[in-house]
């Protein structure tokens, strides 16, 4: 869909306007048609004989239109209605921080499909899946003064889990995002922690180009929730002044 160039000039946001708002045009052009075929992609997928399909859809491709769809929502700006269900008058949504504004019929009616399609996909996962469980725990596992939480059992289910990832065709993308999800909501306030091994990459005192940090961090380049998780480290750490951003991509100054 996109050419190497554009896929260059829209990550690195280059500093000449009319480069970048050119290459901007292009960009959204592309997006256009393409949200225009996904009824006929659907319609594909519910019409041509499953044997057909099998050997053209990969898990992976699964795992990337869920990733296009949290994206998506983020951009639309979908957002959880608060209140209580005997009382709609005051339903309300957060704008931002503690900010909030009266539920529209809009927002209602984005609930109402959320809710649809997440009891569909529910069916997929199960009411019992016990590795829901162990993703929980997972999370758990990450903060050291929680750790004591965790059975020497229930250990033995995180552990299963960790090895079916790091196993996967998609190297280290699952636990990537599992355990840096803060750093997908940009206007998170807490306490975050950077990835380890990207730290080290960059101390390397090369000048690092994106591809070659996701490529280090066995992260699939096509899985935009990683990228875009790498890109906002990337972003606090140009903050602090600890990593200089460049067109030719970024250097550990700190």
């Amino acid at each position: 869909m996109l050419s190497e160039l554009e896929k260059e000039r829209l990550i690195k946001r280059t500093e000449d306007a009319r480069i970048r708002a050119n290459n901007d045009l292009k960009i959204r052009k592309k997006l256009e048609q393409w949200l225009k075929e996904v009824p006929d992609i659907s319609l594909i997928l519910d019409y041509l004989p499953r044997d057909q399909l099998t050997n053209k859809i990969q898990d992976e491709d699964v795992y990337r239109v869920l990733n296009l769809i949290e994206s998506i929502l983020r951009v639309k700006r979908f957002s959880p209605i608060s209140g209580d269900v005997k009382k709609p008058d005051e339903w309300t949504i957060d704008v931002s921080g503690n900010i909030k504004k009266p539920a529209t019929d809009t927002d209602i009616v984005k609930s109402v499909f959320l809710k649809i399609h997440l009891d569909i996909l529910k069916t997929f996962l199960g009411d019992h899946n016990p590795v829901e469980t162990a993703v929980v725990l997972l999370k758990i596992i990450q903060f050291s003064d929680q750790i004591d939480r965790i059975s020497q059992e229930e250990k033995k289910g995180t552990e299963r889990v960790l090895q079916a990832l790091r196993t996967g065709s998609l190297g280290d993308t699952g636990l990537f995002k599992l355990n840096h999800l803060e750093f997908l909501n940009r206007s998170f306030e807490g306490e975050r922690q950077l990835n380890g091994k990207l730290i080290e990459i960059l101390k390397s005192n090369k000048v690092e180009r994106l591809q070659d940090i996701l490529n280090g961090l066995n992260l699939d380049p096509n899985y935009i929730d990683d990228m875009q998780i790498v890109t906002n480290m990337l972003d606090v750490l140009c903050l602090h002044e600890i990593v200089k951003k460049s067109p030719e991509g970024w250097q550990w100054v700190g």
